[in-house]
């Protein structure tokens, strides 16, 4: 295996490595955002009641 191609593959998987590291975050991100916004809902539709 020539060391071009061992570059490339070595780039390839920290690519790969920091996409999914920010799928991860902007997962987190949704959920937390997500949660964070119903339970908003819900003690502002318990307040009502």
């Amino acid at each position: 295996m020539c060391a071009c191609v061992y570059d490339k593959l070595t780039y390839s998987s920290q690519l790969l490595e920091e996409y999914r590291m920010s799928t991860v975050v902007h997962h987190f991100i949704q959920s937390l955002t997500v949660f964070l916004m119903t339970s908003h809902d819900s003690s502002a539709y318990f307040s009502s009641s």
